[in-house]
C-alpha cells in the first residue's frame, strides 16, 4: 500500500508543476547512512582527482564540488534504501506502475565553494546521449543536510510558470559553469528544506543551485527513475534496477 506520505495532493502538484516536496521523508538512521556514504564517496573522488585517475566524474572539482556516482554498488544499506517502500511510493505517484532505478549520485558542495549548477533539465542529458525518444526520467533530490539559500539549495522553474514541458535545446559541449540553455528569465522557486526532505521533479523541469556560502559541507543524494530501462544495444546505459513491476515493489537490489 502506498504510504500516506505520497498522496493525491502530491500527484496533482506533479501534474500541474512538475514537482512536489516531501518534508522529513527520510528517517534519522538512513540520513546517518547517507552522510557516511557521501563523505566516503567524496574522499574517494578527491583521491582519484589528485592521482589523475580518469575514473573521477569530470564535473567534480577538488576542494569545491563533488559528484559521486555508483556508490550503491559498494553499500548494501544504500541498495536497500534505493528499492524500498519510500522509492516505490514516489514512483507510483509519478512514473507509474513500472519503474526502474536509472542512477544514484551524491552531489556535494564544499564550504565556501565557488561553483553551483547552471540552469538545465536532466532529460537534456539523455537526449544528448542519443535517447531523444525515451520518456523523461524522474529525479528525487534528497536533502542530506538542511538546505538553505545560503548553502545553495535547489531552485526550480515550475511548469505552471514556464509552460515548458519538453526538452529545450542545450549546448552541452560548453563548459559546465557556463549557460547551456535558456528558459525565459522567469523568477525561480527556491526550496529551503530540512534534512531528510525530498524534492521530486520531472526530468523536464529546469533547475539550478547557487554555490555554498556557508562554513559547512552541503550534501544531497540525487536518484533518477525511468518508466522503462534506458538501454543501448540491449545493455543498461547506466542502471536498470527494477523498483516496481505492475505496481509491486521488487526484491531488494
Amino acid at each position: 500500500m502506498t504510504p500516506p506520505l505520497v498522496g493525491p495532493a502530491q500527484a496533482e502538484a506533479f501534474v500541474r508543476d512538475g514537482y512536489f516536496v516531501l518534508e522529513r521523508a527520510v528517517d534519522a538512521p538512513t540520513l546517518d547512512l547517507l552522510r557516511a556514504e557521501a563523505d566516503l564517496g567524496i574522499a574517494d573522488e578527491a583521491a582519484r582527482i589528485r592521482s589523475g585517475d580518469p575514473g573521477f566524474v569530470p564535473v567534480s572539482v577538488l576542494h569545491d564540488r563533488y559528484v559521486v556516482t555508483g556508490r550503491a554498488r559498494q553499500s548494501a544499506g544504500l541498495r536497500r534504501f534505493l528499492v524500498s517502500e519510500l522509492t516505490a511510493a514516489i514512483c507510483r505517484a509519478t512514473v507509474g506502475a513500472d519503474a526502474w532505478l536509472f542512477s544514484e549520485t551524491f552531489v556535494c558542495k564544499e564550504p565556501r565553494n565557488r561553483r553551483g549548477w547552471v540552469w538545465h533539465q536532466d532529460s537534456a542529458y539523455l537526449v544528448h546521449a542519443g535517447f531523444r525518444d525515451h520518456p523523461p526520467n524522474l529525479s528525487a533530490w534528497i536533502a542530506i543536510d538542511r538546505m538553505t539559500e545560503d548553502n545553495g539549495t535547489l531552485q526550480l522553474l515550475p511548469w505552471s510558470v514556464t509552460g515548458i514541458r519538453s526538452v529545450v535545446d542545450h549546448d552541452l559541449d560548453r563548459p559546465w559553469d557556463s549557460e547551456v540553455a535558456s528558459f525565459g528569465g522567469h523568477e525561480p522557486v527556491t526550496l529551503p528544506i530540512e534534512a531528510g526532505g525530498i524534492v521530486v521533479f520531472s526530468g523536464l523541469v529546469p533547475h539550478a543551485s547557487p554555490p555554498n556560502r556557508t562554513d559547512e559541507r552541503r550534501r544531497a543524494y540525487l536518484l533518477q527513475f525511468s518508466s522503462r530501462p534506458v538501454e543501448r544495444d540491449g545493455r543498461p546505459f547506466q542502471l536498470a534496477v527494477p523498483v516496481l513491476r505492475a505496481g509491486a515493489l521488487q526484491p531488494a537490489w
